[in-house]
């Protein structure tokens, strides 16, 4: 691992720039390192590309969409996509985090879909499973809150709200 370097620059469009390919490099390593990506099953597996939001914002980069494809696509065709949530805090992380940023960026339908699946798996089983009064179970509610994101479809936003006020 190489040290960082601090480059003075003299002027703001200058720094951001420079941070732009520092960012731009960064992805390509990225880009290449996971070029055939296989899903591994980690809970942080794809939330790193979430960092690139801010890049994607501002350069439009086909590889942040590309590399989240990649991903998305992995983890889609992985045993893992299931629903079961045995760990409140690692198990819905892909769906609380890379998956609502990837349809964000992507408008992918089957993203879109799997969002409001994860949203309809919780709601029917928030009591049941998860009991209301964990502080983990804000997590479950932000993935309810994802779907009333995705589709403006007030029930999610309803449901939502009746438990945050329990």
């Amino acid at each position: 691992m190489e040290a960082v370097k601090f480059v003075k620059v003299e002027n703001p469009e200058e720094g951001i720039k420079l941070l732009l390919d520092e960012t731009g490099s960064w992805l390509d390593e990225l880009c290449e390192k996971y070029e055939n990506v296989e899903w591994q099953g980690g809970h942080d597996e794809a939330n790193f590309l979430t960092s690139f939001k801010d890049y994607y914002e501002i350069t439009k980069s086909s590889k942040v969409l590309d590399l989240a494809t990649k991903f998305f696509l992995a983890w889609r065709n992985s045993e893992e996509m299931d629903f079961e949530i045995k760990d409140i805090h690692h198990d819905t992380e892909h769906y609380s985090i890379f998956l609502k940023w990837y349809y964000d960026i992507s408008k992918d339908d089957l993203a879109k879909d799997i969002l409001i699946r994860y949203a309809e798996f919780i709601m029917e089983n928030f009591n049941e499973k998860f009991g209301s009064n964990s502080s983990e179970c804000v997590r479950l509610i932000k993935c309810v809150l994802n779907a009333y994101e995705v589709t403006e479809d007030r029930k999610y936003y309803e449901w939502a709200n009746e438990k945050l006020q329990a």
